[in-house]
């Protein structure tokens, strides 16, 4: 059955074409923006080989080429559910071998449609690592640790996220009309749990971290954490570069649990002012809230987007839209999490205007934590080469997609930052 008498058929349908047109457009954008590029721009002439800009542009158009492939080919699958009754097909068998109406009918039915979208998945992730990657030099990665890595990734996923939706659904079905803040709590919480569980329990199950034994980077960066009175629960090495030769550097954690973490790849790479520029921006972020902020931000979006579900997993127009015969709470979320992107994806663009944001107060901090300059910006063209970075992004795709400024954009912002006396006496030596 077609659902094309139920209004809210239509209004999804319209929301969808223009979000379908907009990520489509955009994409086909950057192709012929970035394909028509002969020569490497003016910024990068001295700083980026000839070969390297070829190579970022033959690798960037690949990316771009096999994104559009992959997204056309994904979308059939969501319309089977739809036209083909999939929703209704999947609550069957999840009601037969959970038990009709029961917490474990619900469970299951997510499960089913996890592990659908899952294998529909599976072939373009392993088209991208060991195809495209592997072209480029990047990939490090192995069959088997892949599938090792797929293997713990369900436990692992499996065990967290079970137990997780038996609690949401006991709340939907148990708590009344206010259903919708209890789940936005047990959301939440369980959200904050992991930012200080996964770094110290569930990373180390994919990465080995050691403490890092580079001495004099160690105190660089210890002094550097104290002057700005950033806590430090330690300072580890992740082996990136047994999957990959990109390189990044990242910190994890709150509160006391704060922890900073490099790419053994990255290491390699960057000289000792360049990783301390790179982590102090890191820190800025932590020092400026930024964390804080988006957390705040991406909670207030979830309970707005449970009080919206809550509007309609009362309304039969609704599940009648997708041809699900049964209204239930799991088919009511599971749905409203499979297309709410269709309404919400206007608010991209925003929330990576705030994000390029805070890297510039992050670059901004950085250099004035450090008194280095230069270390970040040539930190940045390192980073932008060794990963064939897009070095001609289309403006309109930049500022929907990027949540962090071009390289040209950061080196010049850099450039404007005044470094005071006080300042200049912390810059180290070039190492």
């Amino acid at each position: 059955m077609i659902p094309l008498n139920t209004t809210f058929f239509w209004v999804f349908l319209g929301f969808y074409l223009l979000h379908e047109s907009v990520h489509l457009g955009l994409e086909i954008i950057n192709y012929k923006h970035v394909k028509k590029q002969q020569d490497c721009p003016d910024f990068f002439k001295t700083k980026i080989t000839g070969e390297v800009f070829q190579k970022s542009k033959f690798y960037t158009l690949e990316k771009i080429k096999f994104s559009i492939t992959a997204h056309c080919a994904v979308i059939p699958f969501f319309w089977i559910l739809v036209f083909r009754n999939g929703f209704n097909t999947f609550d069957y068998y999840a009601a037969m071998h959970g038990g009709f109406g029961t917490l474990t009918h619900s469970v299951v039915f997510c499960i089913y449609l996890a592990v659908y979208f899952g294998i529909i998945h599976l072939p373009f992730k392993l088209y991208s690592i060991f195809v495209i990657e592997e072209k480029y030099g990047f990939n490090k990665m192995t069959p088997r640790l892949f599938i090792i890595d797929l293997v713990k990734s369900i436990a692992i996923g499996s065990a967290i996220t079970i137990p997780l939706l038996y609690l949401v659904f006991w709340f939907m079905q148990a708590s009344g009309p206010y259903w919708w803040l209890f789940v936005w709590f047990a959301v939440t919480a369980f959200q904050l749990t992991m930012t200080i569980v996964y770094p110290a329990l569930l990373a180390p199950l994919f990465n080995k971290f050691t403490p890092l034994q580079n001495a004099e980077l160690k105190n660089r960066i210890t002094k550097t954490a104290n002057d700005i009175k950033f806590g430090l629960a330690g300072i580890f090495v992740m082996d990136g570069s047994r999957r990959s030769s990109h390189s990044n550097a990242y910190f994890a954690g709150v509160g006391k649990f704060k922890r900073i973490v490099l790419f053994d790849t990255l290491i390699t790479r960057l000289t000792t002012d360049e990783l301390v520029a790179v982590l102090a921006h890191e820190m800025g972020h932590y020092i400026k809230k930024h964390i804080r902020d988006f957390m705040i931000i991406a909670s207030l979006l979830s309970l707005a987007g449970f009080y919206t579900l809550a509007l309609l997993i009362d309304w039969p127009d609704f599940y009648k839209a997708f041809n699900v015969s049964l209204p239930s709470p799991h088919t009511a979320l599971v749905i409203f999490a499979v297309v709410s992107e269709v309404f919400t994806f206007a608010l991209t663009p925003i929330l990576n205007m705030l994000s390029r944001k805070n890297e510039f107060a992050a670059d901004r901090f950085s250099v004035e934590a450090t008194g280095h300059k230069d270390a970040m910006k040539s930190a940045l063209l390192k980073l932008t080469s060794d990963n064939l970075s897009n070095l001609t992004p289309h403006p309109l795709y930049s500022f929907y997609h990027y949540s962090h400024p071009t390289p040209v954009e950061r080196a010049l912002a850099l450039d404007q930052v005044i470094i005071n006396k006080s300042d200049e006496q912390r810059e180290g030596p070039q190492t």
